[in-house]
């Protein structure tokens, strides 16, 4: 028997769910009346139970699709500034932390991916450039230009 809330596995004489707590709808308890022993069952069907549990789900769907879109506007803008690295990469760091459902972790990886080589190809492209303004400084002076 499981859960009809959260799907764990439920034992015969659990009366709660032990993950979720709510109410197991085919809980006996057993009544000891002088000798004789009587069953009473549980009011709430299984066909109400999860109805409920339907419901509650569509709920916490709302709920995350309301959560969700912060961090799919923080995966496009990583990706758009990834031009500017440390940005992109920053919003990547935090729509990843953000993202709940793990629906656009891709997205916030691909824009902290491209942030990260466009940080490696600005440090290259400064390293060339104090390498090679000495040459070009010697090269003008040879020639009168400066």
């Amino acid at each position: 028997m499981f859960c009809g809330h959260c799907g764990k596995e439920l034992k015969e004489n659990d009366k709660f769910c032990p993950n979720c707590g709510h109410q197991n709808p085919l809980y006996k308890e057993e009544l000891v009346i002088g000798e004789e022993k009587k069953e009473e069952t549980n009011e709430v069907s299984v066909k109400e139970a999860t109805l409920t549990t339907t419901v509650e789900d569509k709920k916490i769907d709302k709920n995350e699709d309301k959560d969700s879109f912060a961090p799919l506007v923080l995966g496009i803008l990583s990706i758009y500034f990834s031009e500017i690295p440390f940005l992109g990469l920053i919003l990547a760091i935090i729509g990843l932390a953000i993202d709940k459902t793990k629906k656009y972790k891709v997205l916030n990886i691909v824009g902290g991916v491209l942030s990260i080589i466009m940080m490696v190809i600005l440090i290259i492209a400064l390293i060339l450039a104090f390498v090679f303004i000495d040459e070009l400084i010697t090269y003008l002076q040879n020639n009168g230009r400066i």
